[in-house]
């Protein structure tokens, strides 16, 4: 009986083993912890502008870049949790500066917002799964209720817009963001 037991306990485990998928399941798990970067759905990175001759500061402007550029510092993100699921985004080459909009400062409206980063009013964001299976989330800024959302990039731009919009079915693939692990230098 004892033996029986040993099996069919080595069976179970085996059979979870065998199927437990290799990419886990966006959420608040220990894969989302380090930095990461947020790509949307044309490859393109969730991006801290960086070009000027002094470092990014408060109000400093968030915009999609290729993503052939993952590895630089202002295309990675961290994810602090703040609760059930809902997290505030910091950006990688200064963690003080937090994904936000500028409205967030005076509780405005967040409709339409182009993202900026804040260290005094940072936003904070639930992910919602839209596929498990390909890490893909929409990120909605929790006071509004409007989503992160990518324009398309037009030909002649290196870049494209970033902004906060209201959920829409039909904006559905501006509004899916790819979480991954960001690449070591």
């Amino acid at each position: 009986m004892q033996l029986i037991s040993s099996i069919v306990g080595l069976i179970i485990v085996a059979t979870m083993s065998a199927t437990a998928t290799p990419n886990p399941a966006v959420g608040p798990t220990a894969a989302l912890a380090g930095l990461l970067n947020i790509n949307d759905f044309q490859g393109f990175g969730l991006n801290l502008v960086d070009n000027g001759p002094s470092p990014p500061s408060e109000g400093t402007a968030v915009f999609v870049f290729p993503g052939s550029f993952s590895n630089a510092v202002n295309q990675e993100w961290s994810l602090i949790p703040q609760g059930s699921n809902t997290y505030r985004i910091a950006n990688g080459l200064d963690s003080s500066l937090f994904l936000s909009y500028p409205a967030a400062a005076f509780g405005g409206n967040a409709y339409g917002a182009e993202l900026i980063v804040s260290s005094k009013f940072p936003a904070t964001f639930a992910l919602q799964t839209i596929s498990a299976s390909a890490n893909t989330v929409r990120i909605v800024e929790v006071g509004s209720g409007r989503a992160l959302t990518s324009w398309k990039a037009v030909p002649g731009m290196s870049g494209a817009p970033a902004i906060l919009a209201q959920i829409d079915p039909s904006l559905q693939t501006q509004q899916s963001w790819k979480i991954v692990a960001a690449p070591l230098a």
